[in-house]
């Protein structure tokens, strides 16, 4: 077995899930112009909505299906109860981004009732791992790889070739003048929140079902999926693709020379040193979605 080709398949596996997260959070970014962070949490509830499902005996598909729903409805719920309101008095973004941290902290706070702190695993069958150019993957690892990238091409048509994504790029690009031209702005937030709930829940699964879950997962993940905007431009979804890839294939090949469980300091490394030397990110550009 290759470790140069078990690094890149372990990289894009990380990658992968850390884009997905990225991407969520960029979409808000760049529409609200706030970091929010109860991102993570509508990760880690993603995953233990599905183990939970699981564990009641429901189809791994069906689980998830359901688990969709629930993480859908939780990000809506939170933008009309927290950020709607805000955002109707005109606040800041610094206020709606330390409202987003009273909110993961409700979140995580009520998901520790529910579950506990103990770290849980998904009972599944054992995977047997599969030799490809030198590099051992199993078949979740596969579907998790192609989950993402089917996802991620299904968000790109859904922007560029419908009505409503045009609407999101429009609203993302000029709020005002969205409004202007009679672009339902309740409408393309609701997307918006959609959208960005779907792609947290999906990644928190996929990393749920490949590794395992803890209450605290979702800022760990929050943190790396930072990073990977920051690399990619912040409000940019290709960039978020991009920040993702890079952080997953980093911390992977940064084990060649470090211990594992300094893996976790690379992110924050790779974001430091981007905020210094290049803030707007490798696209030179903000705020837009797309």
């Amino acid at each position: 077995m290759s470790v140069v080709a078990q690094l890149i398949v372990n990289g894009i596996i990380a990658g992968s899930t850390y884009a997905l997260v990225a991407i969520g959070l960029t979409m808000v970014f760049g529409i609200l112009h706030f970091i929010n962070f109860s991102h993570g949490e509508l990760v880690m509830i993603g995953a233990y909505f599905t183990f939970a499902l699981i564990s009641m005996e429901l189809s791994l598909p069906i689980a998830i299906s359901i688990a969709l729903l629930l993480v859908v409805l939780i990000g809506l719920t939170t933008d009309i109860m927290v950020f709607k309101p805000l955002r109707n008095q005109k606040v800041d973004s610094l206020s709606l981004l330390i409202a987003s941290i009273g909110v993961s902290i409700v979140l995580q706070s009520l998901a520790q009732l529910c579950w506990g702190r103990d770290i849980k695993v998904f009972d599944l069958p054992p995977a047997t791992p599969i030799e490809f150019f030198g590099a051992s993957i199993t078949l979740v690892q596969i579907v998790m790889i192609f989950t993402a990238a089917i996802t991620m091409f299904l968000l790109f048509a859904f922007l560029n070739f419908t009505r409503i994504g045009t609407a999101l790029r429009a609203t993302s690009d000029n709020e005002e003048m969205a409004r202007v031209v009679g672009i339902d702005n309740d409408r393309v937030l609701m997307v918006l929140w959609i959208i960005s709930s779907s792609f947290a829940a999906i990644g928190g699964i996929l990393i749920g079902i490949n590794t395992n879950l803890q209450i605290g997962m979702g800022l760990l993940i929050l943190i790396k999926a930072l990073a990977a905007i920051i690399i990619g431009s912040v409000g940019n979804i290709r960039g978020a693709l991009i920040g993702g890839m890079v952080i997953g294939l980093t911390e992977n090949f940064a084990l060649i020379a470090l211990p594992s469980q300094y893996k976790d300091a690379v992110a924050f490394t790779i974001m430091i040193l981007v905020l210094l030397l290049k803030p707007e990110g490798i696209f030179g550009y903000k705020e837009r979605i797309g």
